[in-house]
């Protein structure tokens, strides 16, 4: 877990002033608690110490998914492609080589093509 002073961060206003009645702004809500548990990790606010001296920290538990996980920063960064288009344009170009339920020998001769062909292509 991670935790920040209260003071570092202003509290997020916007959705507390939200009309739960309204079924859009219900859904919007809705969306942003998705969003906060799956992506960002839900705050919880704890207290800290006793008496006089506690303190309340907030404390963002982890997300489902971790940010290094869903976070595309380090691909822009050195120049490599945001998704998998070009293996999956790669796979279907192969599966419509292919006819829909080939025999294990056929699918075999056809892996072995197309290594030959890659081979031929990354020697030019």
């Amino acid at each position: 877990m991670i935790v920040f002073d209260q003071h570092l961060f202003k509290e997020n206003r916007s959705m507390a002033s939200l009309n739960l009645d309204d079924p859009i702004q219900a859904k919007i809500l809705e969306l942003y608690n998705y969003f906060e548990e799956n992506y960002i990790g839900k705050e919880i606010t704890t207290k800290i110490g006793r008496g006089r001296a506690v303190k309340l920290t907030t404390i963002r538990q982890n997300p489902l998914f971790q940010v290094n996980f869903w976070n595309i920063h380090s691909r822009l960064v050195n120049d490599l492609p945001r998704t998998t288009n070009s293996v999956e344009s790669w796979h279907n170009s192969f599966g419509n080589m292919l006819k829909s339920h080939p025999l294990v020998y056929e699918l075999v001769d056809s892996l072995r093509k197309e290594d030959k062909r890659v081979s031929d292509l990354l020697v030019k």
